[in-house]
């Protein structure tokens, strides 16, 4: 399993470095098999409706042609019904979001 990492500039991007080798051990950890975690910063921006753009997760897709997994890290407070929305999943393009 091949990982992207991609957080907004700053904080983001500080806690997406400091956890990218945590991460790559768990994987191998759990799965049994090691996993490389690929990370770049790149500014996450909100569509008109308040979801993630995902363009700086596709535009990325040349690059890392055999990623498995694209995970979004951003510091923008997002909400749904009220209650703080931690993570978002785009499965058919094998995305997620983390706040």
């Amino acid at each position: 399993m091949e990982l992207l990492l991609i957080a907004d500039p700053g904080l983001a991007t500080q806690r997406m470095n400091a956890m990218a080798d945590d991460l790559a051990a768990g994987v191998k950890n759990e799965f049994g098999e090691s996993s490389p975690v690929s990370t770049r910063t790149r500014l996450v921006r909100l569509s008109q409706d308040y979801a993630l753009d995902t363009r700086a997760a596709r535009s990325l897709e040349r690059e890392f042609p055999g990623m498995d997994t694209t995970v979004l890290i951003t510091e923008m407070p997002r909400r749904t019904r009220g209650r703080p929305l931690l993570t978002e999943e785009d499965e058919d393009r094998r995305e997620s979001a983390e706040v």
